[in-house]
């Protein structure tokens, strides 16, 4: 008899999950904590590293494209009220990923460590291309805006991303010991 993988390892757990009010309440102010002490002690890796675009993606992989696009709305604003930029630059950037990873999300549950960093390093490198280019339309370019700085930027999502994946994945999927359970009767073959 096959025992079923837990669901922390199988590919993004279950897809539609349910998030409680308390739960992204909390996540928005982990979110907008992380940035404003970011901010404030580390500005430099501020630039490189955005907690909320990896909370985006994580909600909107788990639930529909239009939740996605709300979730990517807050805590874009959120990093836009907290930080100090433009208002609605990363609102629109980070609504336009959560659309696109909430339609998407059932070709993006990809198996893997490998799949997981290749997702989150796309959808952060569309992330700073899409600010950039606002920036840029509005006549506010940035001083740093290089393949290096995209590149850069993509690399410690992904990495940062899988890490947090896995971490929120075992709080709110926690493994299930089947081996256990009375009721399941041992394969006498």
């Amino acid at each position: 008899m096959k025992r079923p993988r837990p669901a922390a390892e199988s590919s993004w757990a279950p897809l539609q999950a349910r998030f409680s009010r308390t739960e992204i309440l909390i996540l928005l102010l982990l979110a907008g904590g992380f940035e404003i002490l970011l901010s404030r002690a580390l500005p430099d890796l501020r630039r490189y590293f955005d907690l909320p675009l990896i909370l985006v993606l994580y909600l909107a992989i788990h639930s529909t494209a239009a939740k996605g696009a709300f979730w990517g709305t807050s805590f874009g604003l959120l990093s836009d009220l907290l930080v100090g930029t433009l208002l609605g630059l990363n609102g629109l950037s980070k609504t336009l990923i959560g659309y696109l990873v909430g339609l998407l999300r059932v070709r993006a549950a990809a198996e893997g460590v490998l799949g997981r960093m290749l997702l989150l390093a796309a959808a952060a490198a569309l992330d700073t291309v899409l600010m950039v280019a606002i920036l840029d339309l509005l006549g506010h370019p940035l001083r740093d805006s290089s393949v290096s700085f995209i590149a850069i930027r993509s690399c410690v999502a992904a990495a940062a991303g899988v890490f947090i994946f896995r971490g929120y994945d075992r709080i709110k999927f926690p493994p299930k010991d089947f081996s256990r359970n009375p009721m399941v009767e041992e394969d006498p073959f």
